[in-house]
Parts: C-alpha cells; sequence; structure tokens
C-alpha cells in the first residue's frame, strides 16, 4: 500500500541499496510496474586491491566479490523482465555481465561516476582528502576501458556521484568519504569527454539527460515541442575554475560555463552577469 501512494504521488522509481530485501522489492516492481535503481551501499574502503593500495598501506575494496551482489539482481531482471539501471558501474568486469545478461533478455543498463571517466588511482599517491571518493577510483587503464565501453555506447548514463564531504580533516586516512562535482559535472564532462574527443556532443546530452528521461518515463530530456521545459543554458566557449577544495576536480579550468538553469519553465538559477532576459 506505502508503494502504490508514493506512485500515486508521482514516484517513478524503486531503489536498493542493498540485497537484502530483493525478493520483496522486486515484487514491488513488477507489481507497480516501476523500474529499479541499484546503488549499493559502498564498502567504504580508500582504494581498489592492487600494487598500489599495498604500496601505499591503505585498506581495500577486494575486487574478486564486487559483482557478486550485482549479479543477483542482474537474474532477477532476466526472469521478471524488470527494468534495472545499475549505479556506480565503474569495473570493465561489470559491463561484460550487463551484456551477457542482457542478451540472455535481462533490461539493464549502467550508470558510472563522471570522476572514474575522468582521474585514475594515481591520485591517491598524494594522499589528498578530496580524492576519498566511494567507489575508489582504478587505475589507468582500468579507466581507458570505461572511456571505451562509454564510446561504445555500453554506459547508458553518467552520473556526478555528488556526495557532500562533511570533513575538514587535513589527512587522508581522517577525511570522511564524499565527492563535491554536482554543480562542475557538465564542464567537467564537456572539457575532458567531447573536447577531448571521447564521445560526441550529442552523446553527451544522451547519457547526461535524455537517457535519464526515458528510464523515468519522464516527458523531458530533449528540447521539443510539447515536452516539460527542463533546460540548462551554456556557453560552451566560457572558461570556469573549480573553486570548492573537497571537490576531486579541484583547480581544474574547464570550458563550457553553466549560464542558466530552468525547471519546468522557471529559472531556478541564473549566473551573475549572465543574460537576465525570459
Amino acid at each position: 500500500a506505502d508503494i502504490a501512494t508514493l506512485k500515486n504521488k508521482g514516484g517513478e522509481i524503486l531503489i536498493a541499496p542493498s540485497d537484502a530485501f530483493l525478493e520483496l522489492i522486486s515484487h514491488y516492481a513488477k507489481s507497480y510496474n516501476l523500474p529499479l535503481l541499484i546503488s549499493l551501499e559502498n564498502s567504504f574502503e580508500a582504494l581498489n586491491s592492487g600494487a598500489l593500495a599495498y604500496e601505499l598501506g591503505q585498506n581495500f575494496v577486494e575486487n574478486a566479490f564486487e559483482n557478486t551482489r550485482l549479479v543477483r539482481f542482474m537474474e532477477v531482471s532476466r526472469a521478471l523482465q524488470i527494468p534495472m539501471l545499475l549505479d556506480k558501474v565503474n569495473s570493465v568486469a561489470t559491463l561484460k555481465l550487463i551484456k551477457a545478461f542482457n542478451d540472455l533478455g535481462a533490461k539493464l543498463q549502467a550508470q558510472t561516476p563522471l570522476s572514474h571517466l575522468i582521474l585514475d588511482e594515481s591520485v591517491y599517491e598524494d594522499y589528498e582528502p578530496r580524492f576519498k571518493i566511494a567507489p575508489p577510483l582504478r587505475d589507468k587503464e582500468s579507466q581507458n576501458a570505461l572511456k571505451e565501453a562509454l564510446k561504445n555506447n555500453e554506459i547508458a548514463m553518467l552520473t556526478s556521484l555528488h556526495v557532500f564531504k562533511n570533513s575538514n580533516a587535513e589527512l587522508f586516512e581522517e577525511s570522511a568519504f564524499g565527492c563535491e562535482s554536482i554543480e562542475d559535472a557538465f564542464s567537467v564532462a564537456y572539457t575532458f569527454l567531447v573536447q577531448k574527443k571521447v564521445i560526441s556532443f550529442q552523446q553527451l546530452i544522451k547519457v547526461m539527460a535524455t537517457n535519464q528521461a526515458r528510464f523515468l518515463k519522464l516527458n523531458a530530456g530533449e528540447v521539443k515541442e510539447n515536452q516539460l521545459a527542463n533546460l540548462m543554458i551554456v556557453d560552451l566557449n566560457a572558461q570556469t575554475r573549480v573553486d570548492n577544495k573537497n571537490s576531486p576536480f579541484y583547480g581544474l579550468e574547464l570550458y563550457g560555463e553553466v549560464q542558466r538553469m530552468i525547471l519546468k519553465g522557471q529559472t531556478t538559477f541564473i549566473k551573475e552577469n549572465a543574460c537576465k532576459k525570459s
């Protein structure tokens, strides 16, 4: 009854933070024709397993076990035909599993953190707290493989992975996990993915807006007659610098400055000195 009420009030999706209630949440998703966002809780280890983790003496995520819980959801998607978006996908192994299950009839899509396409684990060598992200960054080879997957349309959506970093600790070990990046997400993606010719500008729009709207069956995601006027106006030639010291992108010079945000036809943000005409 609670799920029915949520849907009637405009709820568009169910979120699964763990596989503890997999059968129950899958039953609700199937019964109420709702997609599932699989956003599993992080293990909150600082690095992925590998040579660098040993070298720096940091706790690490054991990669051998990272997909064991996700596979359960993948099989449920195949068996019950429930559309699922797998969040925070950052390994090629996971992408291969998604493809294999989709070939068997599952309805799976991958959403990858922007940070994992732009940065690699070598930044941990400086022990800067702003890089303490969950899930942790991967090595350069894995980062390049993710870029190829994005280019080949194996990644449907990008996420800023925005999490408020509730800490001002100066030591990496004492710092909280977090990724304050949503305000610069478009500029980062445009600068490092479009300008560097990893993907086209049209593909960037798809993975940051259109595909999300389609997955949620929203009347948005495109500039089109009779669609909601949820818009972002940017100056692609304008440069901006990331000044948030808790952002993993702090100090970077970026192109593509956001000038104005419009939600349902109403301006919700306008940059100082930007054109203020409606």
